[in-house]
């Protein structure tokens, strides 16, 4: 007999169990579904309120010459019959453990493929616009500072090149503890319509492989709107991260520096999509202002 759908929730299949059970207090219960986009809960949930179930890949169901009518209540009878008859070949289902590695695997792929693609097009509009880096080495640090700086003619070319280098650095939030230096870089440039810019370093008291450098800012523009701004930089050192690194000259020159260009990006494409105007942040000498903080420390 076909009972009819049912929707793909946990509640839904757990009634629908229960109802069998109620229905049929002796029978001893095997369910059976093809593989699809709901993966493997429902397998899992099943085996948990103690019955049989098997998953069954669709290439591997048995199939009749000229059988091309397929709905849902002739799949299900059919996937019944076959399993009585023991004609169906389950496949096999993965751990947990094993299926979320799996997922991150093609994660990794599908973001590759991404960035190539990104890295192919924002070639292809640089070579549209005759734009030409004069550097030997692609994607370095040297060439994505280089696209930073770079200003197209139109506002709406600007936009997408913003939008290729804003999109390529990944920031990872981490429990952060204080800095050394709570602020070790302040500075206020009103001609650049910039009212406040700080800089400080965070270390995780649970991850001694990463650090944080957070910039923090508040843009007036020409027509008078105020726009805060808030970036973090997440940077991965392979050697464990102890004292003498946390107050080394990397941490507090080196890492601004190297996040810097990512943040100019990242202010003018959100400037010029909030329909605002755009604001080009001026360069940074971090070496000057982390000396006058080591000499005010020393006075």
């Amino acid at each position: 007999m076909h009972f009819g759908r049912v929707p793909s929730s946990k509640i839904a299949v757990k009634k629908l169990v229960r109802h069998f059970e109620s229905k049929y207090p002796d029978a001893t219960f095997h369910f059976v579904y093809e593989a699809g986009p709901c993966g493997y809960w429902i397998y899992r949930l099943i085996n948990s309120l103690g019955h049989c179930c098997y998953v069954v890949a669709p290439p591997l169901i048995p199939t009749k010459p000229g059988e091309r009518i397929k709905t849902d209540k002739r799949d299900a009878m059919k996937l019944a019959k076959l399993l009585k008859t023991e004609d169906l070949t389950p496949i096999y289902v993965q751990e947990p453990e094993d299926e979320a590695v799996r997922d991150l695997s093609r994660a990794r792929e599908v973001a590759m493929k991404d960035l190539k693609d990104a890295k192919y097009q924002l070639k292809a509009l640089l070579l549209r616009n005759n734009v030409n880096y004069a550097g030997t080495a692609n994607w370095s640090l040297i060439h994505l500072r280089w696209l930073t700086e770079l200003v197209l003619s139109h506002p709406a070319q600007q936009l997408v090149l913003q939008e290729f280098i804003g999109g390529r650095m990944t920031l990872l939030e981490i429990h952060a503890s204080p800095s050394i230096f709570s602020d070790f870089a302040n500075a206020k440039d009103s001609e650049s319509g910039i009212e406040e810019f700080g800089v400080s370093s965070a270390f995780s008291d649970n991850d001694i492989h990463h650090y944080q450098v957070e910039f923090r800012m508040k843009i007036v523009s020409s027509d008078g709107a105020l726009v805060n701004f808030k970036y973090l930089a997440n940077f991965l050192r392979e050697e464990k991260i102890d004292d003498d690194f946390k107050k080394s000259p990397f941490v507090y020159v080196n890492s601004p520096a190297i996040a810097y260009p990512y943040l100019r990006a990242s202010v003018s494409s959100a400037l010029i999509n909030s329909g605002l105007e755009n604001i080009i942040l001026p360069t940074i000498n971090f070496q000057a202002i982390y000396n006058e903080e080591i000499k005010a420390d020393l006075e």
